[in-house]
């Protein structure tokens, strides 16, 4: 038996429940749905039935759960852009250029983890149009850029020290195009914001944490790009879909070479390109917000921001 449409008494008090209470109190509506626990875990129940409902929205069993799981993401994420401003504020895509790759369970800060060679923003409006922009590389202080790290982005040490600048200037510049956003957008986003956080951090400022919405367009080119897992993933028992390089995103989902790969403002324009192009696409804006952005900074573990 289906359920087409439903309601819940006290969805208010529901939606502030723990998952673990709030699946308790919805069980009578997903039995009465026929849908089984299974079901309700693919459509992602707990986070998504009080969207459904403000919609008016029905569950159905069988072949339709795959589409009302798309309709019930795709409202969820427009419901949390409205609510953060995005229809009406401004983006900011971002991208940095590093000395390497961040360990994921050790502090930001942490004196062994890379640091910022690059960074740039671009401040948008939502029809795409440049409010304003932001690129500087940093100057060293205390540290230099690895050969195999300069080999990927250009950027050598005694470039760096020649055309750098304090990296306490170069947040300056950025915070001041971040401030203004509604949302930051990046290109695995996670990467960015650890780095970030970390340079802040150094300089005794606040790092960021959770402050600004954040969408990643890496994870949201995943479904869309649908590219095979690896040998290498596949043996190691590993299906889901690889994820794919800014490169392979624009070539597939563009129609076009990434010119200036590994150049923080080249990155910058593919990656928010890539977001203009594919925002109508109700995967895509899905699973590029999908995933957590406000998780303890206290204890930083692997899938942390």
């Amino acid at each position: 038996m289906a359920i087409n449409r439903f309601r819940t008494k006290n969805s208010a008090q529901i939606s502030m429940l723990t998952p673990r209470r709030r699946l308790k109190s919805l069980l009578p509506v997903i039995f009465r749905s026929g849908m089984g626990i299974e079901k309700v875990r693919k459509l992602k129940a707990l986070r998504e039935l009080r969207y459904a409902e403000e919609a008016g929205l029905g569950i159905a069993d069988g072949a339709q759960v795959d589409a009302r799981h798309a309709e019930v993401r795709s409202l969820r994420i427009m419901h949390r852009c409205v609510e953060g401003g995005m229809s009406t504020g401004l983006l900011l895509f971002a991208d940095s250029e590093t000395t390497g790759l961040p360990q994921w369970n050790l502090p930001a800060d942490d004196p062994s983890q890379p640091r910022v060679v690059d960074l740039a923003g671009l401040l948008c409006d939502a029809d795409g149009k440049e409010v304003g922009r932001f690129e500087s590389i940093v100057k060293p202080e205390g540290w230099t850029v690895p050969d195999e790290a300069a080999a990927i982005h250009g950027i050598t040490t005694e470039i760096a020290r020649a055309r750098g600048r304090p990296i306490a200037e170069v947040l300056d510049g950025f915070d001041a195009l971040l401030a203004q956003a509604s949302m930051l957008v990046a290109y695995n986003v996670v990467f960015d914001c650890k780095l970030l956080r970390g340079e802040r951090r150094r300089l005794g400022r606040p790092d960021g944490f959770g402050t600004t919405p954040v969408f990643c367009c890496m994870r949201g080119a995943m479904p869309v790009c649908k590219m095979p897992p690896t040998g290498k993933m596949v043996k190691a028992g590993f299906s889901k879909f690889k994820t794919p390089k800014l490169g392979e995103a624009v070539q597939m989902l563009l129609g076009r070479e990434h010119v200036g790969a590994h150049r923080a403002m080249a990155d910058v324009v593919a990656t928010k390109d890539l977001f203009f192009a594919m925002r109508d696409n109700a995967e895509f804006m899905a699973a590029g917000a999908d995933f957590k952005s406000n998780a303890s900074p206290t204890t930083e573990t692997k899938g942390d921001e």
